[in-house]
């Protein structure tokens, strides 16, 4: 991968952080540092993909970074009591606001994909 080439998926990851979260790359950076590099619910480091920035879907509070399964999945399947008591430390102390204060992206469900109609008969 060339320089140019990072530094475009870079710009581009900046530009969907700061329309989806209110949050710019630079801030995602020191949230990812503050957290050790880790998912802030179970303490380990992504498998394939970036953590994910996680938020209140209510209110649009960027809460921290998890892994996709904490972000989807926490109350779904492998819960346990310990995984619950870090949790709901998360949700009352959110990592993200120690770091950028309490900062808030748009309200509601963020969606990345656009739905395709489906065409009558």
């Amino acid at each position: 991968m060339t320089q140019t080439e990072e530094e475009r998926k870079r710009k581009a990851k900046d530009t969907y952080l700061r329309r989806t979260y209110n949050i710019t790359m630079d801030e995602y950076d020191l949230m990812l540092e503050a957290q050790g590099g880790n998912c802030a619910i179970c303490d380990k480091p992504p498998l394939l993909r970036a953590l994910h920035v996680e938020h209140d879907h209510s209110t649009g509070l960027v809460r921290g970074l998890c892994c996709f399964f904490c972000n989807a999945q926490i109350l779904r399947q492998r819960v346990t009591a310990e995984l619950l008591r870090r949790a709901a430390d998360y949700l009352e102390h959110p990592p993200a606001v120690a770091v950028l204060g309490e900062r808030f992206g748009p309200l509601g469900r963020i969606t990345t994909k656009k739905r395709r109609r489906r065409r009558r008969r």
